[in-house]
């Protein structure tokens, strides 16, 4: 029986390990740390009394693939999803406005969204449908950002609409990304049936817990605390793996669902054996900050929305793990953080004024509680110079294969392309052979 390495215990890695044991490989799972789901994780914070996801994560009726995963892992039951598209928006000067969907074959379902938006007058919601849908059936687009692409759109509409959608779904500012990763998030995402997803148990539940449950009954051998310190390449193959304390672990076939960064620091002056067109050195990365809160009470009547001219984007109220804790739950969520945030920004004391602006009901509600967490390099910038050098799964080592959301799957960098690139790593790498 060919033997399979998966080193990295993401969704990437969970996806590929599954895969790689429904095919008959034996398969052994490498993580470096004490837990699985790589960016999909939570921490219990004793003095709040509850759990927090590390980030908090969206995934939509359209990712299949993820979905199929949850499924895989007995975790349906964790996931809420919305029959038809629905985000409550709120403006601190315009107040709340809804974007709802009607259950209408896609892309009409999408349309009637937009032909409700209050916030966008009736000319830039018919400028707004013309611009979607010449983006969405334009079958080669040329390599630009999407600020340049939408160099005539209105403010209101750029500022209301646009900025929100790109900074939201691909965690960059519109300069920052190609407009070929903006249409493929909007027909991944919203061209489809059906709405958002909220996980309604905390992510390491899910993503550990479960997950581990799952790979064990599928006879994959997991090794938490196995860091990889390095390799030995001879004869254009992968011979072995260096783990902790010295020891070797030999396969057949590697699956390296790592991001770029890890990447390189466990292959070093040999990350050239790999023959990638992308430097990965030269990355760039976005940020994305959380705000976790605590209150006396609710402060909206919403479970989430998304936030208009305001540091945070979007606001969560999160499920207490223990019922009888005192107080309200609330994560908000910073993408694109780094540029987001202007130096020497009091963050907690903005967003609470943010807050505020929108219709909070702060008055007299007692914050009992805060911690800021900044996760740092949480996904690739996949600007216009990027997207042609991703990497596939495919290298020219012969028995390596990537998988992780920054490879090319013609997607954006999301939980479904995470996902999506684990099981090509086996389909069109190790089980194609």
């Amino acid at each position: 029986m060919r033997k399979v390495a998966v080193v990295g215990g993401g969704a990437a890695g969970i996806a590929a390990a599954l895969t790689a044991a429904k095919r008959g490989f034996q398969v052994i799972l490498l993580e470096g740390r004490s837990r699985l789901g790589g960016r999909l994780g939570s921490f219990f914070d004793k003095r709040a009394g509850c759990q927090f996801d590390l980030g908090v994560h969206l995934i939509i009726a359209g990712y299949a693939n993820t979905l199929k995963l949850l499924e895989r892992i007995d975790s349906t039951d964790t996931v809420e999803i919305q029959r038809s598209l629905f985000i409550p928006f709120y403006h601190p000067i315009k107040g709340r406005a809804e974007f709802r969907t009607i259950c209408l074959p896609p892309p009409w379902n999408f349309l009637t969204g937009i032909l409700n938006f209050r916030l966008l007058s009736v000319r830039e919601r018919i400028n707004l449908i013309r611009r979607l849908t010449k983006l969405t059936s334009t079958k080669k687009l040329t390599p630009q950002t999407a600020e340049q692409w939408l160099n005539e759109v209105s403010e209101n509409e750029y500022e209301r609409f646009w900025k929100p959608l790109i900074v939201s779904a691909l965690n960059c500012y519109p300069e920052d990304v190609d407009i070929r990763m903006l249409k493929a998030a909007l027909i991944e995402g919203f061209m489809k049936r059906g709405g958002l997803g909220f996980f309604l148990q905390p992510e390491a539940e899910i993503f550990h817990y479960r997950a581990l449950k799952a790979l064990k009954r599928e006879g994959v051998s997991v090794r938490l605390n196995h860091p990889i310190k390095g390799l030995k390449i001879r004869e254009n193959r992968i011979r072995s793996l260096a783990g902790n304390s010295g020891i070797e672990v030999q396969a057949d076939e590697y699956i390296f669902a790592l991001p770029p960064d890890a990447l390189c620091n466990i292959f070093g002056d040999e990350i050239s054996a790999i023959g990638l067109k992308l430097d990965l050195s030269a990355l760039q990365y976005s940020n994305i900050v959380n705000v976790h809160l605590i209150f006396e009470r609710r402060i909206f009547g919403d479970d989430f929305g998304c936030m208009l001219d305001t540091l945070p984007q979007w606001f969560f109220h999160r499920r207490r793990s223990d019922e009888s804790e005192k107080g309200e739950a609330y994560s908000l969520v910073i993408s694109a953080a780094e540029r987001a945030i202007p130096p020497g920004c009091d963050v907690l004391e903005v967003c609470l004024a943010d807050l505020e602006r929108c219709g909070a009901d702060l008055r007299g509600n007692r914050l009992l509680y805060h911690k800021i967490v900044n996760n740092k390099r949480a996904t690739v910038k996949i600007s216009p110079d990027i997207v042609d050098k991703r990497p596939g799964v495919m290298t020219d080592l012969a028995n390596l294969y990537l998988a992780g959301d920054w490879v090319d799957t013609v997607f954006p960098p999301t939980i479904e392309s995470a996902v999506l690139s684990g099981l090509q790593a086996v389909e069109l790498g190790i089980n194609h052979e």
